[in-house]
């Protein structure tokens, strides 16, 4: 049996070849009509220049004729290219005009141009050769023969427009013949197509239905259905498809039978699985129950998800009557929302601000001494991010909460008992090196050299402890912020000068060579504290002095920019390594090799840490630029010389 593909592409070919027939035929008459109207409507346009064309051969024929010697070479070139004119359309008109009774007319113009032109030639010779007998009569000839080239011509448009009518009965006839035989050809289609249409929906539409209410059974879940053998026996596509049907079902009864047992696995795994999820969301709320912080979340739309206990007892605090805080033990923790916590902060910090900006920015921020109805609380926001194929989401943000009130106050208590040590110290150190020195500048000729070195020993620890003394005075006032400068214009060159020539008298014995290069040209003045000054580049000068045992040890004043000078120090010692260089500006930090161990007869470890303190304070800095181990090191001083920065002191 042939197959249903083939017998539509048949019967399709069939119909396809009679429409082509048609369309061809059709096509054929419109693009002959539309040639025969394109070739015409370009020899009428032709024919309508000639007729002109003459017009202007008689005008420059007359300018010529009556004109003075002054123009006549302009209008005998005006002749010439009249009549190359006239050829050159004559020469296109001899083969494109093809009706006889427009040819009959055509040469009958053909011949009176023809005429004209020999006319004008023989005329315009006469004047040329000077003689004018006969002008006027010539004149008048050249003129006359011009009305004959006009009647001529209009006789031709005339024979070409009668033509175009003839044509427009032809067109008007073969219109009526191609819309005929298009309806017929259409009608022709439309019983053909019907009636195999007819023959091939009744031989798809029968098996398919048949495989249709077996579909339905399988659907309903009957499972035990057989093919007819007349559509497994077919040899067309609807016996194909019976067939892969067929293989369908047996496929579908052996996938549904091990669906069966894969879904009891399923089961068992997801029950398996949430008994786990629950168990670890068990354990993830105790964590976060047990945590000794604050914990918050909210969600990407800024509301809260969950909050734990101890979160709970530090937002409970709130100020009394007598302005001490208490906690709201009648505070529960199902009644908490971001809007009540933002206002139990005031309107000093905003909590649901920087929530926003946590969601925006997409960074933890940590916020210190945040101040809290007499609490201080010390917050923390991270984004929670969830990574996916358009990159990182953020989907909400923690927030820990640790009240950090007792350690502020025994940070301050600390601070106050090195203040107020400090000062107690400092009055017998103070007396103990001045009663020293006296004995040592009294008596010390006429005591023994064992009592001497005690006496000296005694002094030199005082002088010790009196500058660790000062040093923890000025941590302690640089961190209360009781620490006051006097500001005051000064120049650099004469603060270093005394300085250099102090420190070399401090070491009398150290080969190592302290110099100034002072700048080639003079530098403005400083505008900072004097002696916060010298007392930062006395420690990096007596640092530099200490630790390099050869070579020198450079000071140098640059311009930095037009509002500060930069002070550098440079020295030969043994350099600062790396893991040193990171912890170098903290309190008691030393530059040795270890993180971990202090030699106390270098000092305290305050001395930098100090020093860049008191340059921030005077709108400056202290860093180091450069340090090579084995090959030295540079410390950089940079203090403001415009006065305007008096505001940052």
């Amino acid at each position: 049996m042939e197959s249903i593909r083939r017998r539509l592409l048949r019967t399709f070919l069939y119909l396809i070849g009679i429409v082509v027939i048609g369309g061809l035929f059709a096509v054929s008459a419109m693009v002959w009509i539309t040639q025969q109207y394109r070739s015409t409507s370009q020899v009428i346009i032709t024919e309508y220049r000639l007729v002109a064309a003459p017009g202007g051969l008689i005008a420059a024929y007359n300018t010529r004729a009556e004109s003075n010697a002054n123009n006549t070479a302009q209008a005998e070139q005006e002749i010439k290219n009249e009549e190359e004119n006239i050829r050159s359309l004559e020469a296109y008109l001899d083969a494109a005009i093809t009706d006889k009774a427009s040819l009959s007319d055509y040469i009958g113009l053909k011949n009176s141009l023809a005429d004209l032109i020999q006319t004008i030639d023989a005329s315009i010779a006469k004047i040329e050769s000077g003689n004018l007998s006969g002008y006027d009569a010539d004149y008048n000839n050249a003129n006359q023969k011009y009305g004959f080239v006009k009647e001529n011509g209009t006789t031709l448009i005339f024979s070409e427009l009668n033509y175009i009518a003839s044509l427009q009965q032809q067109t008007d006839r073969l219109y009526v013949i191609c819309i005929t035989l298009g309806i017929a050809l259409l009608i022709l289609t439309l019983a053909i197509g019907t009636i195999y249409s007819w023959r091939f929906s009744r031989a798809i539409t029968t098996p398919l239905s048949r495989l249709t209410t077996l579909a339905q059974r399988i659907a309903h879940g009957d499972m035990e259905i057989s093919m007819d053998p007349d559509l497994l026996e077919r040899k067309d596509e609807t016996g194909s498809l019976s067939q892969s049907f067929n293989v369908m079902v047996r496929q579908l009864k052996t996938k549904i039978s091990e669906l069966h047992h894969e879904k009891a696995s399923v089961e068992h795994e997801v029950e398996q699985r949430t008994a786990e999820l629950s168990h670890e969301k068990t354990r993830l709320a105790a964590s976060i129950a047990s945590l000794p912080l604050g914990f918050i979340m909210t969600d990407d739309d800024g509301e809260l998800v969950s909050m734990n206990q101890e979160a709970h007892t530090i937002l409970s605090y709130h100020l009394s009557r007598q302005g001490v805080s208490e906690q709201d033990t009648k505070e529960t923790r199902d009644r908490w929302t971001l809007e009540k916590i933002d206002s139990k902060f005031g309107s000093h910090f905003s909590f649901k601000n920087e929530l926003k900006q946590t969601l925006i920015k997409g960074k933890p921020v940590w916020h210190d001494n945040v101040e809290f109805n007499g609490r201080v609380l010390r917050l923390f926001f991270a984004p929670v991010k969830e990574e996916s194929r358009k990159g990182p989401v953020t989907l909400g943000v923690i927030v820990l909460v640790e009240d950090v009130t007792e350690e502020r106050l025994l940070a301050r208590s600390r601070d106050e008992f090195f203040s107020i040590a400090s000062h107690e110290l400092r009055t017998p150190l103070t007396a103990i090196r001045g009663n020293s020195s006296m004995v040592r500048q009294f008596y010390g000729n006429t005591m023994d050299k064992e009592a001497a070195e005690m006496l000296e020993d005694i002094h030199d620890s005082s002088v010790r402890l009196i500058g660790i003394v000062n040093d923890f005075l000025d941590v302690s006032r640089l961190e209360q912020g009781r620490l006051e400068l006097n500001m005051e214009v000064f120049s650099a060159d004469e603060v270093i000068e005394q300085l250099i020539y102090e420190i070399a008298n401090a070491y009398p014995g150290k080969k190592v060579h302290l110099a100034f290069e002072k700048p080639h040209k003079s530098l403005p003045n400083l505008y900072a504290d004097k002696n916060r000054t010298k007392q930062i580049l006395y420690n990096l000068i007596g640092n530099a002095m200490k630790f390099t045992e050869k070579g020198s040890v450079t000071v140098q004043v640059v311009p930095r920019g037009s509002t500060a000078l930069q002070i550098e120090v440079t020295d030969t010692g043994p350099g600062i390594n790396p893991e040193s260089q990171r912890l170098l500006f903290r309190k008691f930090q030393q530059a040795g090799d270890s993180l971990f161990t202090r030699n106390t007869t270098q000092g305290t470890g305050l001395g930098l840490y100090i020093s860049r303190a008191l340059a921030e304070k005077m709108a400056g800095s202290v860093n180091l630029t450069r340090s090579e181990p084995g090959k030295g090191s540079t410390f950089a001083v940079v203090l403001p010389i415009e006065p305007i920065t008096k505001s940052h002191a």
